[in-house]
């Protein structure tokens, strides 16, 4: 991929981040505990797997853009 392209995907990726936290509900707050243990271990698991996916999306536009702005440095 070039550093241009990489560019263009950090920057797109940012503008939804954006979009997201601007328009979309960013709690954890709906998820009940189940009366069993084992529904228990698996709505935790849920949760924590989630915010680590949410996590990524927030802060990863920041690998595309970055190595596209080296790319783009370093080439000139």
């Amino acid at each position: 991929m070039t550093p241009k392209g990489l560019i263009a995907i950090g920057l797109a990726w940012l503008v939804a981040v954006v979009l997201w936290v601007c328009f979309f509900d960013r709690s954890f707050s709906y998820v009940w505990m189940a009366p069993n243990v084992s529904k228990q271990a698996a709505l935790i698991f849920g949760i924590y797997l989630s915010m680590v996916v949410y996590l990524v999306f927030l802060i990863g536009w920041l690998a595309p853009l970055g190595l596209g702005i080296y790319g783009l440095v370093r080439h000139r």
